[in-house]
């Protein structure tokens, strides 16, 4: 089976050549065996086929929700996941009929691949501690793909236990009051609650925000999946005196943030947001704020008392195993801070930005919250990293300062064993190529089997050495290019060699190679043809003993690693010897 145009689906045809009864699976990567509806038995059991001679079956594959169905039981593929044949939970009051009449789902209009089922109204028992998902209309033979609990997320797959999640059950115990959505293209399973969990991380809903500031929004998932949900918010911003439009629906996304304009000062706003979750755009949550003003002169006290007195080392997210006395990879800064301004005795959370600013901009370069570290080859450095508060055109008149001692540069690893590689080159070499190490050194701090990776140092006529820091017991393999794959390393006939091998051991090594010939450049050294030397017909010999000796099939010499010949009869009868 092919992947469609729709990542996670898969689609493929056999035709038979012969009709009658049979049984198939879908396998992923040779071990994951998945099956579909109907079966031919209890739990994962095969899917029964019965066919005619020459007939042609069409198959389809959700990938993560390890779901297979065919032509022969569903015609139009995924679009006859409807009806007395769409999905639905069993569990529900104890109940396991999966032709029964509750917990039905349904499609959700206008989309292809998520069904919705809406329990508002109902107060279904779990006695079980849980449900099952399953393809309904097949009877007994329904059984056929379930929704399994594994720790504290959903996975669908053959067999397994009831789903049983806190975040889906009420206090009491029963099924959640709410609307659950299937989404099976991206193996999902989600509630409403998931799609309405938008919260206000700077600002309070009928709360009061600065104009010329910034707001932002989060959302987290409600119920916990095997594959993170993934959502997109959108907003629109309404003037609610006028209710004119001041905002049409923006995605969030394009600046992870909500502009609040100094011109709307005076206004009380509604910011109306949804949450988009595969197919399916969730109601709207609103939020509103009022749009007020504070004195320049308050916003300054506040920028210069974050500056002195919030921005700390706790700023600076170092990768883990760095200090400041030891920085050896990129990092990230904290370049936003909320902090509650206080103005006649109301409380305005404002969200200021940290601007960060370096005394070497070769070594550390800023962008954003990202810092990236370019470690010096002469020796450690110390850099001293700054940062002051602002918002909007204020910035604070004092800056807070970080010295960071930036390690040299080790090609490898921090704390591995130096291997020094010398190599030697054939005469034929170019003067002006360069040579290259491409290998699996057993570590991603350097790059993997790339022809071009890691360039060698020029160290005279033919020669080369490069000098890397490698895990210790460490088994590499490696080979030497010019650059490509079209320029590797060959023996000296211009042969295809094995991968280099070195074990690493501590406390350093130094490894003397030789490349014998370039694939691009032909061979250094021609190898010796067999010689073929036809036999003479009737040829008698009297041998020493005394006893006739007959030559057939001729003489063969074939060269030696030393390229000399030596020769041997093919075959020698009535020899004596």
């Amino acid at each position: 089976m092919s992947e469609t145009s729709t990542p996670g689906l898969y689609y493929g045809e056999y035709t038979f050549a012969t009709g009658g009864t049979y049984e198939f699976k879908a396998r992923v990567n040779g071990n994951i065996w998945c099956t579909g509806a109907p079966k031919v038995g209890g739990d994962n059991t095969n899917i029964p086929l019965n066919v005619s001679d020459g007939q042609t079956v069409k198959f389809w594959f959700f990938k993560n929700s390890q779901l297979v169905i065919d032509s022969t039981h569903f015609p139009n593929g995924p679009a006859d996941l409807i009806g007395t044949h769409s999905f639905k939970l069993v569990g529900l009051n104890g109940q396991w009929d999966p032709n029964d009449s509750i917990g039905w789902f349904t499609k959700v209009t206008d989309a292809t691949y998520s069904y919705v089922y809406d329990n508002t109204l109902n107060d279904y028992s779990l006695p079980h501690n849980g449900f099952k998902i399953v393809v309904g209309g097949f009877g007994d033979n329904s059984w056929a793909w379930n929704g399994a609990s594994d720790g504290s997320v959903v996975k669908f797959q053959e067999g397994g236990g009831n789903i049983d999640l806190a975040q889906l059950k009420e206090s009491n115990g029963n099924l959640l009051k709410t609307k659950f959505y299937l989404d099976i293209l991206n193996g999902w399973l989600f509630t409403e609650k998931d799609l309405t969990n938008i919260q206000p991380l700077d600002f309070a809903n009928n709360g009061s925000v600065i104009g010329g500031s910034s707001i932002h929004l989060a959302w987290a998932p409600y119920t916990p999946n095997a594959n993170p949900l993934s959502a997109k918010l959108y907003y629109k911003i309404v003037d609610v005196n006028s209710n004119s439009e001041l905002v049409s629906m923006t995605d969030y996304s394009t600046s992870n943030r909500i502009d609040i304009p100094r011109e709307w000062i005076g206004k009380t706003v509604k910011i109306i947001a949804n949450a988009k979750i595969g197919e399916i755009t969730g109601p709207a949550v609103e939020f509103v704020i009022n749009i007020v003003d504070l004195p320049q002169d308050v916003i300054k006290s506040a920028v210069d008392y974050i500056t002195q007195n919030s921005i700390n080392q706790s700023f600076i997210k170092l990768s883990q195993g760095d200090s400041l006395d030891s920085v050896t990879n990129n990092f990230s800064v904290v370049n936003s801070y909320v902090y509650n301004v206080v103005y006649n005795n109301n409380e305005y959370p404002l969200t200021f930005n940290i601007d960060w600013s370096t005394d070497n901009s070769n070594i550390l370069i800023i962008n954003g919250s990202n810092v990236t570290v370019n470690r010096p080859s002469a020796g450690d450095i110390q850099v001293t990293l700054k940062a002051k508060a602002k918002f909007g055109n204020v910035t604070s008149d004092y800056e807070k300062s970080f010295v960071l001692t930036v390690k040299k540069f080790l090609l490898g690893i921090d704390g591995g064993v130096l291997v020094t590689f010398n190599v030697t080159v054939p005469d034929y070499t170019p003067a002006s190529d360069s040579l290259y190490i491409a290998g699996d050194f057993k570590t991603d701090r350097l790059p993997l089997w790339n022809p071009a990776g890691i360039k060698l140092t020029k160290v005279g006529d033919k020669k080369f050495t490069v000098t890397m820091y490698l895990p210790n017991g460490a088994t590499i393999e490696y080979k030497y290019t010019r650059g490509s794959w079209s320029k590797v390393e060959k023996n000296k006939y211009g042969e295809e060699i094995a991968n280099r091998i070195l074990i690493v051991k501590a406390p350093s090594m130094e490894v003397n190679d030789t490349v014998e010939a370039f694939a691009d450049l032909g061979p250094t050294a021609q190898k010796q043809p067999d010689i073929y030397i036809p036999p003479t017909p009737s040829v008698v010999n009297i041998g020493e003993s005394g006893k006739l000796i007959k030559a057939e099939g001729g003489i063969k010499a074939v060269p030696d690693k030393d390229n000399k010949y030596k020769t041997s009869w093919n075959k020698c009868i009535e020899c004596g010897y």
